[in-house]
């Protein structure tokens, strides 16, 4: 039952599965061009939704209904998306590198660390389809990659720097806290702290479960669990 979908297998990479399985978005290269490209499984009818010869789309992500593309693209990574229909052409949403991004599980919003550490210009920002770009919503981020939304889509996980208390900290003063807010940025809980660490956060996909990896200056660290479900702020 093998099948090929393209013919440039050298050059074809990075696909991603809409939500309901039906189609598959991929970038291609088309001479000089770099290009997303969507295909439909059983017709095999494609759609080009974006194409560039200086800028080379990654980590591409369908919104949960299936109606946009997120990816990151540029020497910068910024962030674009396109509707998957080809109905308008790609669009900048945000800058800062690096780019992390989750959607909310109802498509309405697009939550974004960009710029790294706070102490490098980091922060998270929030995009709703419509807007123009996205905005500001927290200045305190820490070391980590992508935040993740709470299985309802009312709250998001993300890990914190607290602040420093000095104009010119030092790796001693390095703090990771994960955090949980409202999709608003509001009522801060904090589920676990970690001293001199990176933490890489996962979601359960069942539940508000936080699964994390410590990342200190020894190296890697245990695996850990907290729950991040049925709180109330402090």
């Amino acid at each position: 039952n093998q099948r090929n979908l393209t013919n440039n297998p050298a050059s074809d990479s990075k696909p991603a599965w809409s939500p309901d399985g039906r189609k598959l978005a991929y970038v291609a290269r088309d001479g000089d061009a770099s290009i997303i490209v969507v295909v439909e499984i059983a017709t095999d009818a494609r759609i080009e939704l974006f194409r560039s010869q200086t800028n080379v789309p990654i980590d591409l992500a369908w919104s949960p209904d299936g109606k946009y593309l997120v990816f990151l693209s540029g020497g910068q990574l910024t962030a674009e998306i396109v509707p998957t229909d080809g109905s308008k052409p790609a669009r900048l949403i945000a800058e800062g590198s690096p780019s992390f991004f989750a959607w909310s599980p109802d498509s309405a919003n697009l939550l974004l660390h960009l710029g790294g550490h706070t102490v490098q210009g980091g922060r998270m920002s929030l995009f709703q389809p419509g807007q123009d770009m996205a905005h500001p919503l927290l200045g305190d981020p820490g070391f980590f990659q992508a935040p993740a939304w709470s299985l309802d889509g009312q709250h998001f996980f993300y890990v914190a720097q607290p602040p420093f208390g000095k104009p010119d900290p030092t790796i001693e003063d390095v703090k990771s806290e994960i955090m949980r807010v409202t999709a608003a940025g509001k009522d801060p809980i904090k589920l676990a702290s970690e001293a001199k660490s990176d933490l890489r956060i996962i979601r359960s996909p069942v539940s508000d479960q936080i699964a994390y990896m410590v990342v200190g200056v020894d190296g890697y660290g245990p695996l850990k669990l907290v729950d991040g479900g049925d709180l109330t702020p402090a």
